[in-house]
């Protein structure tokens, strides 16, 4: 199983250009523990890496049975996300990758407002 943990203030981050890499390198890293089974867990702080992952599912580079998503909630649980053969995650509880919607839901807000 990779395990990909959402942690957006310790977890690592990558520029954009690089995300692409960076997920071949851990699926790479995954595979070379066992080829039929990945196995690895990254400790990530950036939801585009959580996006590129979703994309290598529906590319059928990973299965959605060897991949999951865990984050810890607002009240310490540790909750476990998985991920669908088209990419669909089970759920997205409240503080998972919010920042980039919490900013367009914004901005979706503020261009409403001036177009009245």
């Amino acid at each position: 199983m990779i395990t990909i943990h959402y942690d957006p203030n310790e977890g690592y981050a990558v520029p954009d250009n690089q995300v692409a890499a960076y997920v071949d390198a851990s699926i790479a890293t995954a595979k070379s523990f066992n080829q039929d089974t990945p196995e690895a867990r990254f400790v990530i702080g950036s939801c585009s890496i959580v996006d590129e992952f979703r994309v290598r599912v529906v590319r059928g580079e990973i299965s959605h049975t060897d991949l999951q998503f865990t984050f810890v909630g607002k009240d310490g649980e540790l909750v476990s996300i998985s991920c669908s053969e088209t990419g669909k995650l089970s759920e997205w509880p409240r503080g998972f990758g919010d920042h980039t919607i919490d900013r367009l839901a914004e901005i979706g807000r503020a261009r409403r407002a001036t177009s009245k």
